[in-house]
């Protein structure tokens, strides 16, 4: 991706000297600001949210780690990377998954960074934002450094440029008489004479990457008189030793910060898995209510297989509840699965889970014993007992069957006078019922025995 050309430029500088004489002075006594510029595209994006919320070196570690990790810094290697090889380079999981969201966008074509510098600056944060991890302070240093966007956002990287002006003296009841460039010359929150300013009282180091050379503090009263009164610094001996009581503070102070943004993160994420394997341990109650349903009806099926061989054998049969037989020697189920707690994990990552052995499990009900039942019981052709077998009990059996006024079934008449055919017809059937009823009830049996076991691994894991 081109570089677009830098705000810190000579045409624009001339035209900012030209409208403000104490411009002039400035740049006359330090010449112009550093240019701060990073290339545009998906490397200078992955930095920027490297550096969130860390100290920058910390960042650039982070930063040479990964990219020395993979062998080139690209969308389609960075999502090749395993959560082990990330948190290897010292990345966060948080991060992690923002890395791998940009890396995703930009692979499935969500966002397209080659084609926002020619976009306004508003569709470019629309496109930015969409991103996971990506706010206003990413999309302002990214519009600044790497678009180079002439006018500084409204978001919060450019508080520290308008503080610095001020808290200056000229600021006090004399803006637009000390420095009417920022009435004439441009925008107030425009880029480059704010970077003028900032790099006077502070230094000339990039306010991103934290690197430059430091100035000394000037008063800009001397300025606004004359530049040459300012005081010159003056030498000073190299003493490292005065310093790593400091450089030993700021180590621990970043090392603390990295281990408690970890922790902060494990315990997210730790709350979010006990959220979710409750919504799983609730999903799992209710499946076996619904499988102690199914099992019931196969159950009652068997007994009507008893109470239809009877029947068939001429053997006395308790003729009141004929019309329960027929209708639970035949009835077919559906599998009920309350996939609600699976899907939110799903959603969120499967790796949410830590424990190996429990992600194995929900994953093994779900994909596995879950999508088999309902295989079962809705596509498995021998289980279709109202289309496989009901036509043959209507036809041989119907013409015995009594009907009341109500036309209701209220008994059957007697002797039931069958041929051998008829006979060996149902006697079949009966069989075939009752044996896959029973395999039904085996696989049924087997699944409640899994979800009574995957429970107790998920009461141990979530707290009461």
């Amino acid at each position: 991706m081109p570089i677009t050309p830098s705000i810190v430029n000579a045409a624009d500088i001339r035209a900012l000297l030209s409208s403000d004489p104490i411009f002039k002075k400035i740049h006359s006594a330090y010449g112009a600001p550093p240019d701060w510029q990073r290339p545009p595209g998906f490397v200078s994006l992955c930095r920027i949210i490297l550096e969130q919320q860390v100290s920058l070196a910390s960042a650039r570690a982070h930063f040479d780690k990964l990219s020395a990790f993979v062998p080139a810094m690209t969308p389609e290697h960075l999502l090749s990377l395993t959560d082990e090889e990330m948190r290897h380079c010292q990345i966060s999981r948080q991060k992690s998954r923002y890395l791998k969201a940009l890396a995703n966008a930009v692979v499935e074509g969500h966002l397209h960074l080659e084609s926002l510098p020619d976009q306004p600056e508003d569709l470019i944060r629309a496109h930015l934002t969409r991103v996971p991890g990506i706010g206003g302070w990413t999309c302002d240093i990214y519009l600044m450094f790497c678009l180079q966007k002439r006018y500084s956002p409204p978001g919060r990287c450019c508080h520290p440029l308008r503080s610095n002006i001020s808290n200056r003296p000229h600021q006090q009841g004399s803006h637009n008489r000390a420095f009417p460039a920022l009435e004439t010359f441009a925008n107030p929150g425009q880029f480059l004479p704010l970077a003028c300013l900032f790099a006077i009282p502070e230094s000339t180091s990039d306010p991103v990457t934290n690197q430059g050379k430091k100035k000394p503090r000037y008063c800009m009263n001397q300025l606004q008189n004359d530049p040459a009164q300012a005081p010159k610094p003056y030498p000073r001996r190299r003493t490292y030793g005065r310093f790593a009581f400091e450089f030993l503070s700021i180590f621990v102070a970043v090392i603390s910060a990295f281990a408690l943004n970890n922790w902060n993160e494990e315990r997210r994420d730790r709350n979010a898995e006990e959220k979710i394997l409750s919504e799983i341990r609730n999903g799992l109650e209710q499946d076996k209510a619904d499988i102690g349903v199914n099992m019931y009806g196969h159950t009652v099926g068997l007994a009507a297989c008893d109470y239809w061989q009877q029947v068939i054998q001429n053997e006395p049969v308790p003729e009141d509840s004929i019309a329960m037989q027929l209708l639970n020697l035949t009835r077919d189920f559906i599998a009920i699965q309350n996939r609600a707690g699976y899907e939110s994990l799903k959603s969120k990552g499967l790796e949410l889970i830590t424990d190996d052995t429990l992600r194995l499990d929900i994953i093994a009900i779900y994909e596995y014993d879950f999508a088999t039942l309902k295989n079962l019981e809705e596509q498995y052709e021998e289980l279709q007992f109202q289309r496989n077998y009901f036509r043959d009990f209507r036809d041989i059996l119907g013409p015995y069957l009594i009907w009341d006024q109500e036309e209701k079934i209220t008994g059957i008449r007697r002797p039931v006078q069958l041929s051998d055919k008829e006979k060996s017809v149902l006697m079949m059937d009966l069989w075939k019922i009752r044996t896959n009823r029973k395999f039904a009830l085996y696989f049924y049996q087997e699944v409640n025995r899994k979800i009574d076991r995957l429970m107790v691994r998920i009461q141990h894991s979530v707290p009461q």
